[in-house]
Order: C-alpha cells, then structure tokens, then sequence
C-alpha cells in the first residue's frame, strides 16, 4: 500500500531527541500525535542508518504518471477499438516513452482488456448480409445432456484408421463430447 503522507523531517528529529531523552515509544507518540509504530520505525531508521532522512523506495519508478494514465484512460472512453500503439504515439507527443506492454498493463489494472488491433476489419451491415448468406443450407444443431447448443456443417471426413465418419466442422466439435454418440 503506498504511503499518504510523510512526516516532516522537523518531527523525525524530536521524535528521535526524545528517544535519546530517554522517553518510551508510547510516552513519546502520545505526545507528537503519532502512531506508536510509526515512532517505532523512525527510531529503528534512526539506529541503523543514522539519518531520519526519507531513504528511497525499492522497486523501479513509475514511468506513466496519474495524469497521464486519466490521459489515456478518457481516450479509451472516446475511442474503445483504440489500440496500444496509438495510445504510445499520444503519450509520445507529451514526451511520455513508454513500450505498449506497459500501457496494456496500465489499462488492465483499470479493467480495461484488449487493445491489440483486430485481424480482419469489421464487416458492413451489407457484407454481414451476403456472407451469412453464402453458409451452406446444411447446418446442424446439437444438443447436449447440459443444454448448450453446437451448430456447424456436417461432412465425411477420415479418421486416423482411413474410415469415412461424420464430423462437426466450424463451430464448437460436438462429436468429440460424451454426449455425441446419442446423436
């Protein structure tokens, strides 16, 4: 959980001349309105590093900053189908580099999936029209002992003993499931 606020270096420095007053961890947080832990940890930094300076986090810095994540994030809200590479080409322009990875990362962690360009372009209305309409007249429909509904062409197909059998093609396989032998 990241930190909400530091402790001024002015307080670590009473903190700790209180300590080598020889006041309790709890005399001394009752006093300076701090939490008993807090005044624990600033001694114990205090004892092994001999500083009550804010030393660095571990880890690697966070390249993509809260503005620019909102940045990204409202121009996903605008544009859905936007794709990773656009977003880093964006955040370029605001002298932000970043590699998509990250930006996929980013936008998962705000429930955001799937920014990867699709393979074929969506289809018109009039395209959806004429290619559903060129499936063959022969399809099927399957059910199985869990109500769920396989649809597909049936044709011969061999089997690896070179016997010709009927199997589901396109779609979900309904004669590889333990219920296609009742068919």
């Amino acid at each position: 959980m990241p930190r909400s606020q530091q402790l001024s270096q002015d307080l670590r420095r009473r903190i700790i001349e209180m300590h080598k007053a020889g006041k309790g961890y709890k005399s001394i947080a009752k006093d300076l309105g701090v939490h008993q832990s807090t005044v624990r940890q600033i001694v114990y930094k205090w004892r092994r590093f001999r500083t009550v300076a804010p030393l660095p986090g571990s880890g690697r810095p966070v390249k993509i900053t809260p503005r620019a994540q909102r940045a990204i994030l409202k121009e996903v809200r605008k544009n859905p189908r936007v794709t990773a590479k656009y977003l880093q080409k964006t955040l370029q322009t605001t002298k932000v580099c970043v590699h998509v990875s990250t930006i996929r990362k980013t936008l998962n962690n705000n429930g955001v999936h799937g920014r990867i360009p699709r393979r074929k372009p969506l289809l018109s209305k009039k395209k959806t029209l004429r290619h559903v309409s060129s499936f063959p007249k022969t399809t099927w429909m399957f059910h199985n002992a869990s109500g769920k509904m396989y649809c597909g062409q049936m044709r011969k197909k061999l089997n690896f003993l070179g016997k010709m059998h009927n199997a589901m093609c396109g779609g979900k396989r309904a004669l590889h499931t333990k219920n296609a032998s009742q068919l």
